[in-house]
């Protein structure tokens, strides 16, 4: 869905991004194995593409329980200069991650003072959908 506003984004299918400079890359990041997210790291690395990436595991991995707490991630300027995220996961009947759902903004028109309330919103708009595929927080933990 696109915004009103003159500039535009667009992501084709099957389009790859990095796990640690997207905000839907965090929001799955968030949930995976320790195993799975050491070897995931291991075979793409952590390139700095702009100053604010974060590039060392282990802070990633402490944001990562940022995320789980929250139950959204953000993004800020560290994929592309200029350009915030924000997403929360969707789980599965079974409680595994399923995909993700969030919001991308020029800097200039998501500040960061907006970041905790379109992070809740998205998060209820996540929980819905994990509802409809069958996943409930009263009945299942999430694996990690």
């Amino acid at each position: 869905m696109n915004g009103p506003g003159f500039v535009q984004f667009s992501t084709q299918i099957g389009q790859t991004q990095m796990l640690h400079n997207s905000g839907v890359g965090k929001a799955l990041a968030a949930y995976m194995t320790d195993e799975r997210l050491t070897h995931a790291i291991a075979m793409h690395g952590m390139p700095k593409t702009t100053e604010h990436t974060m590039t060392s595991a282990s802070v990633f991995k402490a944001f990562l329980a940022s995320v789980r707490e929250k139950g959204y991630a953000i993004e800020d300027e560290e994929g592309e200069a200029g350009i915030r995220c924000i997403a929360a996961p969707i789980f599965d009947h079974s409680g595994k991650t399923a995909g993700a759902i969030g919001i991308t903004a020029l800097r200039s028109e998501l500040p960061s003072i907006s970041f905790d309330a379109f992070g809740k919103l998205l998060q209820e708009k996540a929980s819905a959908i994990s509802g409809k595929l069958g996943y409930s927080d009263e009945r299942q933990e999430r694996p990690r």
